[in-house]
């Protein structure tokens, strides 16, 4: 990741992650006794070795995806490690792999993600709006590889189109921030859209380039217009060749933010419900057919699923087409299936 050399910039800690001293948290110097585990995270790319490393085969994919889809998800997981010794991979087989476990196996569909993320091609598709991270993991799951490998290493400079939702009172995402204001200020146009504070509506200040507050949950969705993405593409693929996929996606412009926050509304509730209907029983308490926005908002936040005010607010402008200050099944069934 390239450096920004613009005001004073907290060093993050992208490579050793998880680190504790037997069964305690150190981040004191080091002892002579004691058992220490840490998982370090490689930062190094295939093509930093080989620059025209290739990926595995599709006739070596194919056989081994047949010789381990009947297999216990356990034993997927080791055998992939074991070929990411001798192999390097796409994206989309990441993908194939991924689909070949459950939800309900999220530690080990976290592992693959882990374990490719240095051995991976165009490694570049795990990122964005439209990358891997968003498409193929689900929240929960998104969670658990941010406690993994952090948020240092879950973002790409190259692929910054994405919304972003980061806890200021981590030293990572205090380092995130002044990165994205550092290409907000550098890049042309009008790039953080939809910011909030704390869930209310703010604009990042210039000066979060010197120093960032070290409270507040700080969301925005950053965008670029074509000339940009182009730019950054080609930089990317100059040092890296073949990290981009041809026919990856990063939406230009600022057009795919609101249905990007409107699936992202929805992959929330997916936490906690799988269909409208399950959903709509669930916040209808009372059994009456309709509900209104308190009973929504109070009926999400009992199952879990918190949604930022503008969020609620959009959810809400969403479902009551009619503006009648109530919601029905088929309104809420309707949003459901546009996204």
């Amino acid at each position: 990741m390239e450096n920004h050399t613009t005001g004073r910039c907290e060093d993050p800690f992208p490579a050793t992650r998880s680190v504790s001293l037997t069964s305690m948290q150190a981040h004191v110097k080091l002892p002579f006794a004691g058992m220490l585990e840490l998982e370090y995270i490689a930062m190094s790319k295939p093509q930093d070795f080989d620059r025209e490393a290739l990926s595995i085969d599709h006739e070596h994919w194919a056989s081994f995806i047949e010789s381990v889809k009947e297999k216990e998800p356990v034993d997927i997981v080791a055998e992939f490690r074991q070929m990411s010794n001798f192999h390097c991979f796409r994206t989309r087989h990441v993908q194939q792999l991924l689909a070949l476990l459950g939800h309900e196996y999220s530690n080990l569909r976290i592992e693959i993600v882990v374990t490719s993320l240095g051995r991976t091609i165009d490694f570049h598709g795990f990122f964005s709006i439209r990358g891997l991270f968003k498409t193929d993991l689900t929240i929960s799951e998104r969670v658990q590889l941010h406690q993994r490998v952090g948020s240092v290493n879950m973002f790409d400079a190259t692929m910054a189109i994405d919304y972003y939702e980061l806890d200021l009172a981590h030293k990572d995402d205090r380092w995130l921030v002044q990165y994205l204001v550092h290409l907000a200020t550098t890049e042309p146009g009008e790039n953080c859209v939809n910011e909030t504070m704390d869930g209310l509506d703010y604009e990042m200040p210039a000066g979060w380039i010197n120093e960032v507050p070290h409270k507040g949950v700080y969301c925005t969705f950053y965008c670029r217009e074509t000339p940009t993405i182009n730019k950054v593409k080609n930089s990317a693929l100059s040092q890296h060749p073949n990290s981009i996929c041809p026919d990856v996606d990063m939406p230009p412009g600022k057009e795919w933010v609101h249905p990007a926050k409107c699936s992202q509304i929805k992959r929330k509730m997916q936490e906690k419900f799988s269909t409208a209907e399950e959903g709509f029983a669930k916040i209808d308490r009372d059994g009456g057919g309709s509900i209104d926005r308190r009973e929504l908002s109070v009926g999400l936040f009992q199952l879990g699923v918190w949604l930022h005010p503008t969020e609620m607010k959009t959810l809400f402008e969403l479902v009551d087409e009619d503006d009648g200050g109530d919601v029905d099944i088929e309104e809420f069934k309707k949003f459901w299936n546009n996204y």
